[in-house]
């Protein structure tokens, strides 16, 4: 009996350190979207405010 008490303990702590590894990934991987994205809003901010520069009259 207590061999299969700690096979279900053992099987219990994978499942859970997977779910740990798999939301982990998630999170990481939103969070580097969220980064680009906002790199890109930058990079466009960036652009526009050359394109405007170049404009005005010195």
């Amino acid at each position: 009996m207590d061999t299969v008490y700690n096979g279900f303990m053992a099987l219990l702590s994978f499942c859970v350190v997977a779910a740990i590894l798999w939301y982990g990934i998630r999170f990481l991987k939103a969070q580097t979207e969220l980064t680009e994205l906002k790199i890109d809003k930058i990079k466009r901010e960036i652009d526009i405010l050359d394109k405007e520069k170049h404009n005005t009259p010195l």
